[in-house]
């Protein structure tokens, strides 16, 4: 993504910038998610088949 925002000009602007950040923050949410998810089924605290709300 990086690089496709950086393209010919080879910088990011402010508004690229914003963007870029978000969705890296945005990631890295959605990561600490599953790797909770993850150690909640290996302490067998929930199924992987259970419901979800």
């Amino acid at each position: 993504m990086f690089e496709n925002l950086k393209g010919d000009k080879g910088y990011l602007d402010p508004y690229e910038i914003d963007l870029y950040m978000a969705t890296v923050k945005n990631f890295d949410h959605l990561a600490s998610q599953a790797e909770y998810v993850m150690l909640q089924i290996l302490n067998g605290t929930v199924s992987p088949f259970d419901e979800i709300d």
